[in-house]
Protein backbone atom coordinates (compact mmCIF):
# COMPACT_ATOMS: atom_id res chain seq x y z
CA UNK A 1 0.00 0.00 0.00
CA UNK A 2 2.88 2.79 0.71
CA UNK A 3 4.57 1.68 -2.87
CA UNK A 4 1.12 2.76 -4.34
CA UNK A 5 0.93 5.95 -2.03
CA UNK A 6 4.97 7.15 -3.00
CA UNK A 7 4.01 6.18 -7.17
CA UNK A 8 0.53 8.50 -6.75
CA UNK A 9 2.66 11.26 -5.03
CA UNK A 10 5.13 11.53 -7.73
CA UNK A 11 2.55 11.11 -10.64
CA UNK A 12 0.69 14.32 -8.93
CA UNK A 13 4.01 16.21 -8.81
CA UNK A 14 4.50 15.40 -12.62
CA UNK A 15 1.29 16.55 -12.96
CA UNK A 16 1.69 19.93 -11.52
CA UNK A 17 5.72 20.58 -12.07
CA UNK A 18 4.60 22.63 -15.66
CA UNK A 19 1.81 24.67 -14.23
CA UNK A 20 1.73 24.93 -10.75
CA UNK A 21 5.04 26.79 -10.31
CA UNK A 22 4.24 29.40 -13.34
CA UNK A 23 2.96 30.92 -9.97
CA UNK A 24 5.43 33.68 -8.63
CA UNK A 25 4.41 32.72 -4.93
CA UNK A 26 4.87 28.73 -6.01
CA UNK A 27 8.14 29.75 -7.48
CA UNK A 28 9.19 30.73 -4.24
CA UNK A 29 8.43 27.80 -2.68
CA UNK A 30 10.80 25.85 -4.17
CA UNK A 31 14.46 24.66 -2.99
CA UNK A 32 16.02 22.81 -5.27
CA UNK A 33 19.27 25.06 -6.03
CA UNK A 34 22.61 23.63 -4.87
CA UNK A 35 24.27 27.59 -3.66
CA UNK A 36 28.57 27.28 -4.01
CA UNK A 37 30.70 30.67 -2.28
CA UNK A 38 34.40 30.71 -3.73
CA UNK A 39 37.03 32.07 -0.70
CA UNK A 40 40.46 31.80 -0.24
CA UNK A 41 42.48 29.80 1.54
CA UNK A 42 44.46 32.24 3.04
CA UNK A 43 42.39 34.71 4.53
CA UNK A 44 39.38 32.56 4.31
CA UNK A 45 37.09 35.63 2.69
CA UNK A 46 35.00 35.92 -0.60
CA UNK A 47 37.02 35.64 -3.98
CA UNK A 48 35.83 37.40 -7.10
CA UNK A 49 36.30 34.82 -9.77
CA UNK A 50 36.10 34.72 -13.60
CA UNK A 51 33.53 32.63 -14.73
CA UNK A 52 32.98 31.64 -18.55
CA UNK A 53 30.29 28.72 -17.61
CA UNK A 54 29.07 26.24 -15.38
CA UNK A 55 27.15 23.41 -16.97
CA UNK A 56 25.36 20.79 -15.33
CA UNK A 57 24.52 17.11 -15.90
CA UNK A 58 20.97 16.62 -17.50
CA UNK A 59 20.63 20.06 -19.53
CA UNK A 60 22.23 22.25 -21.98
CA UNK A 61 21.78 25.41 -20.18
CA UNK A 62 25.08 27.47 -18.82
CA UNK A 63 25.12 29.38 -16.01
CA UNK A 64 26.91 32.24 -15.01
CA UNK A 65 28.35 32.62 -18.58
CA UNK A 66 31.32 35.15 -18.76
CA UNK A 67 30.69 37.12 -15.70
CA UNK A 68 33.05 38.00 -12.86
CA UNK A 69 31.18 36.10 -10.08
CA UNK A 70 31.80 37.39 -6.66
CA UNK A 71 29.89 35.80 -3.29
CA UNK A 72 27.36 33.41 -4.03
CA UNK A 73 26.18 31.18 -6.85
CA UNK A 74 23.13 29.19 -7.39
CA UNK A 75 22.61 26.52 -9.68
CA UNK A 76 18.89 24.47 -10.00
CA UNK A 77 18.94 20.52 -9.41
CA UNK A 78 17.59 17.85 -11.29
CA UNK A 79 14.85 16.92 -8.64
CA UNK A 80 13.54 13.62 -10.24
CA UNK A 81 17.63 12.47 -9.41
CA UNK A 82 19.85 11.60 -6.44
CA UNK A 83 23.06 12.76 -8.07
CA UNK A 84 24.28 15.46 -10.36
CA UNK A 85 27.51 16.79 -11.63
CA UNK A 86 28.84 19.94 -12.82
CA UNK A 87 31.45 20.99 -14.63
CA UNK A 88 33.08 24.71 -13.57
CA UNK A 89 34.66 26.48 -16.37
CA UNK A 90 36.62 29.17 -14.87
CA UNK A 91 39.18 31.80 -15.53
CA UNK A 92 41.99 29.80 -14.08
CA UNK A 93 41.49 26.46 -15.64
CA UNK A 94 38.21 23.68 -15.37
CA UNK A 95 36.46 22.14 -12.57
CA UNK A 96 34.48 19.27 -12.12
CA UNK A 97 32.61 17.95 -9.69
CA UNK A 98 29.47 14.99 -8.58
CA UNK A 99 26.89 16.41 -5.81
CA UNK A 100 24.95 13.36 -4.27
CA UNK A 101 21.31 14.24 -2.96
CA UNK A 102 18.31 12.80 -1.33
CA UNK A 103 15.09 14.30 -3.20
CA UNK A 104 11.59 13.63 -0.88
CA UNK A 105 7.79 15.11 -2.91
CA UNK A 106 5.71 16.38 -0.37
CA UNK A 107 2.76 18.63 -0.90
CA UNK A 108 2.84 22.31 0.37
CA UNK A 109 -0.34 24.12 -0.47
CA UNK A 110 -3.69 22.84 -2.07
CA UNK A 111 -2.66 25.64 -4.81
CA UNK A 112 0.80 25.21 -5.29
CA UNK A 113 0.41 21.45 -5.22
CA UNK A 114 3.64 18.81 -4.47
CA UNK A 115 7.32 20.32 -4.00
CA UNK A 116 10.31 18.31 -3.28
CA UNK A 117 13.29 18.42 -0.60
CA UNK A 118 16.60 17.87 -1.34
CA UNK A 119 18.64 17.02 1.71
CA UNK A 120 21.73 15.34 2.72
CA UNK A 121 23.39 17.05 -0.01
CA UNK A 122 27.24 15.74 -0.27
CA UNK A 123 30.38 16.35 -2.61
CA UNK A 124 31.48 13.03 -3.75
CA UNK A 125 34.01 14.02 -6.40
CA UNK A 126 35.77 16.91 -6.94
CA UNK A 127 38.96 18.49 -7.89
CA UNK A 128 38.91 21.68 -6.55
CA UNK A 129 41.53 22.57 -4.17
CA UNK A 130 39.40 21.79 -1.01
CA UNK A 131 35.36 22.37 -0.47
CA UNK A 132 33.75 22.25 3.12
CA UNK A 133 29.91 22.07 3.48
CA UNK A 134 27.75 24.74 5.35
CA UNK A 135 24.24 23.53 4.64
CA UNK A 136 23.05 20.02 3.12
CA UNK A 137 19.74 21.47 2.51
CA UNK A 138 18.93 23.00 -0.87
CA UNK A 139 18.45 26.31 -1.23
CA UNK A 140 16.03 28.56 -3.43
CA UNK A 141 17.14 30.59 -6.64
CA UNK A 142 17.19 33.90 -4.41
CA UNK A 143 20.12 33.09 -2.76
CA UNK A 144 21.66 30.75 -0.20
CA UNK A 145 24.74 28.86 -0.40
CA UNK A 146 25.48 25.07 0.64
CA UNK A 147 29.38 24.39 -0.26
CA UNK A 148 32.45 26.84 0.27
CA UNK A 149 35.12 26.23 -2.45
CA UNK A 150 38.07 27.23 -1.91
CA UNK A 151 41.54 27.69 -3.53
CA UNK A 152 45.05 27.48 -3.11
CA UNK A 153 47.13 30.89 -2.78
CA UNK A 154 48.06 32.34 -6.22
CA UNK A 155 51.38 33.31 -6.03
CA UNK A 156 52.44 34.93 -9.22
CA UNK A 157 49.34 38.15 -9.47
CA UNK A 158 51.58 41.16 -9.29
CA UNK A 159 49.60 44.68 -8.89
CA UNK A 160 50.92 47.80 -10.28
CA UNK A 161 48.56 50.54 -9.26
CA UNK A 162 48.58 54.23 -10.75
CA UNK A 163 48.94 57.43 -9.11
CA UNK A 164 48.68 61.58 -9.67
CA UNK A 165 50.73 63.48 -7.34
CA UNK A 166 49.81 66.92 -6.62
CA UNK A 167 52.23 70.09 -5.54
CA UNK A 168 51.76 69.02 -2.24
CA UNK A 169 53.36 66.90 0.96
CA UNK A 170 51.14 63.75 -0.17
CA UNK A 171 53.58 61.29 -0.72
CA UNK A 172 50.96 58.84 -2.83
CA UNK A 173 48.83 61.42 -4.45
CA UNK A 174 45.64 60.10 -5.65
CA UNK A 175 44.23 57.18 -7.70
CA UNK A 176 45.00 58.13 -11.22
CA UNK A 177 42.09 56.70 -14.12
CA UNK A 178 44.07 55.30 -17.01
CA UNK A 179 42.52 54.70 -20.10
CA UNK A 180 44.12 51.50 -21.43
CA UNK A 181 44.52 49.74 -24.81
CA UNK A 182 46.22 46.54 -22.70
CA UNK A 183 48.38 45.53 -20.49
CA UNK A 184 50.56 42.36 -21.73
CA UNK A 185 52.84 40.35 -20.07
CA UNK A 186 55.44 38.84 -22.44
CA UNK A 187 55.64 34.88 -21.84
CA UNK A 188 51.37 34.33 -23.46
CA UNK A 189 49.75 36.57 -25.97
CA UNK A 190 46.67 37.04 -23.54
CA UNK A 191 45.81 41.01 -23.27
CA UNK A 192 44.48 42.25 -19.98
CA UNK A 193 42.33 45.18 -19.40
CA UNK A 194 41.36 45.87 -23.21
CA UNK A 195 40.14 48.86 -23.58
CA UNK A 196 39.40 49.98 -20.15
CA UNK A 197 39.26 52.72 -17.76
CA UNK A 198 41.02 51.85 -15.02
CA UNK A 199 43.15 52.77 -11.43
CA UNK A 200 44.85 49.42 -11.14
CA UNK A 201 45.96 46.16 -12.87
CA UNK A 202 46.67 42.96 -11.74
CA UNK A 203 48.47 40.76 -14.02
CA UNK A 204 50.67 37.71 -13.87
CA UNK A 205 54.46 37.03 -13.58
CA UNK A 206 56.37 33.97 -15.67
CA UNK A 207 56.21 31.35 -12.71
CA UNK A 208 58.71 29.13 -14.58
CA UNK A 209 61.48 32.51 -14.97
CA UNK A 210 62.82 34.93 -12.59
CA UNK A 211 61.96 37.69 -15.36
CA UNK A 212 58.94 38.90 -16.79
CA UNK A 213 58.21 42.33 -18.91
CA UNK A 214 55.35 44.02 -18.82
CA UNK A 215 53.73 46.16 -21.37
CA UNK A 216 51.62 48.67 -20.27
CA UNK A 217 49.85 50.62 -23.17
CA UNK A 218 47.70 53.58 -22.14
CA UNK A 219 45.95 55.56 -24.79
CA UNK A 220 46.68 58.69 -22.05
CA UNK A 221 49.96 57.80 -21.25
CA UNK A 222 52.15 55.95 -24.29
CA UNK A 223 53.51 52.72 -23.99
CA UNK A 224 55.76 51.65 -21.15
CA UNK A 225 58.01 48.62 -20.69
CA UNK A 226 58.75 47.48 -17.29
CA UNK A 227 61.27 44.66 -16.64
CA UNK A 228 60.12 43.13 -13.40
CA UNK A 229 63.27 40.65 -11.52
CA UNK A 230 62.55 38.52 -9.11
CA UNK A 231 63.49 35.38 -6.87
CA UNK A 232 61.33 32.13 -5.71
CA UNK A 233 60.57 30.74 -2.30
CA UNK A 234 59.35 27.37 -1.60
CA UNK A 235 57.41 26.88 1.19
CA UNK A 236 53.83 24.66 2.24
CA UNK A 237 51.38 26.78 3.42
CA UNK A 238 48.60 24.30 3.78
CA UNK A 239 48.77 20.86 3.02
CA UNK A 240 46.52 20.61 0.30
CA UNK A 241 48.51 23.11 -1.31
CA UNK A 242 51.78 21.33 -1.06
CA UNK A 243 54.75 23.00 -2.20
CA UNK A 244 54.47 26.39 -3.77
CA UNK A 245 56.92 28.93 -4.99
CA UNK A 246 56.65 32.27 -3.27
CA UNK A 247 57.58 35.14 -5.34
CA UNK A 248 59.82 37.67 -3.17
CA UNK A 249 63.04 40.26 -3.67
CA UNK A 250 60.99 42.01 -6.49
CA UNK A 251 62.69 44.76 -8.51
CA UNK A 252 61.54 46.82 -11.90
CA UNK A 253 63.47 48.58 -14.56
CA UNK A 254 62.38 49.81 -17.79
CA UNK A 255 61.24 52.85 -19.91
CA UNK A 256 58.19 53.87 -18.56
CA UNK A 257 56.13 57.54 -19.52
CA UNK A 258 55.84 57.82 -15.79
CA UNK A 259 57.84 60.38 -13.95
CA UNK A 260 59.09 57.88 -12.08
CA UNK A 261 58.08 54.41 -10.31
CA UNK A 262 57.85 52.97 -6.67
CA UNK A 263 58.12 49.53 -5.68
CA UNK A 264 56.16 49.59 -2.47
CA UNK A 265 56.34 45.79 -2.08
CA UNK A 266 58.94 43.52 -3.37
CA UNK A 267 56.79 40.18 -2.30
CA UNK A 268 53.31 38.76 -3.71
CA UNK A 269 50.42 38.54 -1.65
CA UNK A 270 46.95 37.12 -1.93
CA UNK A 271 44.60 39.12 -2.18
CA UNK A 272 47.03 41.68 -4.38
CA UNK A 273 48.57 44.50 -2.47
CA UNK A 274 50.05 46.84 -4.81
CA UNK A 275 53.57 45.74 -5.59
CA UNK A 276 54.18 48.62 -8.21
CA UNK A 277 53.40 52.51 -8.40
CA UNK A 278 53.48 54.51 -11.58
CA UNK A 279 53.55 58.54 -10.25
CA UNK A 280 52.93 61.54 -12.23
CA UNK A 281 53.96 64.72 -11.24
CA UNK A 282 51.90 67.10 -11.20
CA UNK A 283 51.09 69.47 -14.27
CA UNK A 284 51.81 73.18 -13.07
CA UNK A 285 51.54 74.77 -16.42
CA UNK A 286 48.26 74.16 -17.54
CA UNK A 287 46.17 77.52 -17.86
CA UNK A 288 42.68 76.74 -18.00
CA UNK A 289 40.43 79.30 -20.37
CA UNK A 290 36.68 79.18 -20.17
CA UNK A 291 34.60 79.74 -23.40
CA UNK A 292 31.90 82.25 -22.30
CA UNK A 293 28.51 81.97 -23.39
CA UNK A 294 29.16 78.64 -24.86
CA UNK A 295 26.42 76.38 -25.36
CA UNK A 296 26.12 72.83 -23.17
CA UNK A 297 27.90 70.52 -26.70
CA UNK A 298 30.37 72.98 -26.62
CA UNK A 299 32.12 75.39 -28.94
CA UNK A 300 33.22 74.56 -32.31
CA UNK A 301 37.79 74.81 -32.49
CA UNK A 302 38.93 73.55 -35.36
CA UNK A 303 42.19 73.88 -33.56
CA UNK A 304 44.63 75.58 -31.41
CA UNK A 305 48.66 76.21 -31.48
CA UNK A 306 51.54 77.49 -29.29
CA UNK A 307 54.44 79.37 -30.05
CA UNK A 308 56.68 77.45 -28.23
CA UNK A 309 55.55 74.32 -29.71
CA UNK A 310 54.12 72.19 -33.04
CA UNK A 311 51.73 69.99 -31.07
CA UNK A 312 48.12 71.04 -32.49
CA UNK A 313 45.10 70.92 -29.55
CA UNK A 314 41.94 70.49 -29.31
CA UNK A 315 41.70 69.61 -33.62
CA UNK A 316 37.99 69.49 -35.04
CA UNK A 317 36.36 69.83 -31.45
CA UNK A 318 33.89 70.45 -29.29
CA UNK A 319 34.43 72.37 -26.60
CA UNK A 320 33.31 74.97 -23.59
CA UNK A 321 36.58 75.54 -21.93
CA UNK A 322 40.35 75.18 -23.21
CA UNK A 323 43.50 73.77 -21.14
CA UNK A 324 46.17 74.39 -22.74
CA UNK A 325 50.23 74.43 -21.78
CA UNK A 326 52.14 77.40 -21.02
CA UNK A 327 55.94 77.63 -21.89
CA UNK A 328 57.96 76.76 -18.73
CA UNK A 329 61.04 78.20 -20.62
CA UNK A 330 60.00 82.15 -21.50
CA UNK A 331 58.16 84.56 -19.18
CA UNK A 332 55.38 84.62 -22.23
CA UNK A 333 53.25 82.16 -24.25
CA UNK A 334 51.40 83.09 -27.77
CA UNK A 335 48.37 81.23 -28.34
CA UNK A 336 46.19 80.95 -32.08
CA UNK A 337 42.63 79.70 -31.50
CA UNK A 338 41.10 78.81 -34.44
CA UNK A 339 37.30 79.04 -34.11
CA UNK A 340 34.59 77.55 -36.95
CA UNK A 341 34.46 81.21 -38.02
CA UNK A 342 37.53 83.27 -37.22
CA UNK A 343 40.47 83.30 -35.87
CA UNK A 344 41.96 84.84 -32.75
CA UNK A 345 45.33 85.66 -30.74
CA UNK A 346 45.98 85.92 -27.31
CA UNK A 347 49.55 86.15 -25.36
CA UNK A 348 49.87 85.88 -21.57
CA UNK A 349 52.81 86.63 -19.47
CA UNK A 350 53.46 85.57 -15.98
CA UNK A 351 56.43 85.22 -13.25
CA UNK A 352 58.04 81.86 -12.73
CA UNK A 353 59.53 79.82 -10.26
CA UNK A 354 61.03 76.57 -9.64
CA UNK A 355 60.35 74.12 -6.30
CA UNK A 356 60.81 70.56 -5.99
CA UNK A 357 57.90 68.22 -4.88
CA UNK A 358 58.12 64.55 -3.58
CA UNK A 359 61.98 65.06 -3.98
CA UNK A 360 61.91 64.14 -7.32
CA UNK A 361 59.40 66.02 -9.06
CA UNK A 362 61.07 69.59 -10.12
CA UNK A 363 57.98 71.86 -11.20
CA UNK A 364 57.67 75.33 -12.73
CA UNK A 365 55.65 77.13 -10.70
CA UNK A 366 53.16 79.93 -12.58
CA UNK A 367 51.86 83.07 -11.08
CA UNK A 368 50.64 86.61 -11.24
CA UNK A 369 49.55 85.53 -15.15
CA UNK A 370 48.12 87.81 -16.98
CA UNK A 371 46.75 89.19 -20.26
CA UNK A 372 49.92 90.86 -22.66
CA UNK A 373 47.78 91.41 -26.05
CA UNK A 374 43.97 90.20 -27.43
CA UNK A 375 42.39 89.88 -30.63
CA UNK A 376 38.92 89.30 -28.52
CA UNK A 377 36.71 92.28 -29.03
CA UNK A 378 35.32 91.75 -25.21
CA UNK A 379 38.33 91.90 -22.91
CA UNK A 380 39.50 88.62 -20.92
CA UNK A 381 37.98 88.20 -17.73
CA UNK A 382 40.88 87.01 -14.75
CA UNK A 383 39.45 84.66 -12.76
CA UNK A 384 42.67 83.56 -10.76
CA UNK A 385 45.91 84.61 -11.39
CA UNK A 386 48.22 81.92 -10.98
CA UNK A 387 48.14 78.38 -12.22
CA UNK A 388 46.79 74.96 -9.99
CA UNK A 389 46.64 71.44 -10.80
CA UNK A 390 43.74 70.38 -10.66
CA UNK A 391 43.58 73.12 -12.51
CA UNK A 392 40.99 75.93 -12.35
CA UNK A 393 39.92 78.58 -14.60
CA UNK A 394 42.13 81.40 -14.84
CA UNK A 395 40.24 83.42 -17.76
CA UNK A 396 37.23 83.80 -19.24
CA UNK A 397 37.16 84.72 -22.84
CA UNK A 398 34.10 85.44 -25.49
CA UNK A 399 34.55 84.86 -29.22
CA UNK A 400 32.25 88.15 -30.20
Amino acid sequence: MRFFAQILIICIASLFAGSCYEDPECINLRNDYVGFTFKKLFDRQADTVGVLGITTSGTDSVFYEFLNVGGSIQVPLNVSATSQSFVFNLLNGTYSMTLDYKSQPQFESVDCGPRFVLTDLNVSQHNFDSISVTNNVAVTSEGGSNFDIYRCPITNNFKISFRQLYADEETNGVALTENLHGVRPDYHPFIYYANQKVSSVVVPLNPTTATTNILVDSKDSGLSSLNVSYQFETASIFDVCGNQNFIKNIEVGGATNYDFVRVQKDSITDPPTTNLTLLKCPKTNLIELQLAGAPTAGVQINKVTAGFTSEVFYEDSLTTKLVLPLDETQAQTDYTIEFEDVTKQISFGYDRTVQTFHEQCVQTLFSTVRVLSSDFTTPPVTKIDSIQFPTVVNFEITND
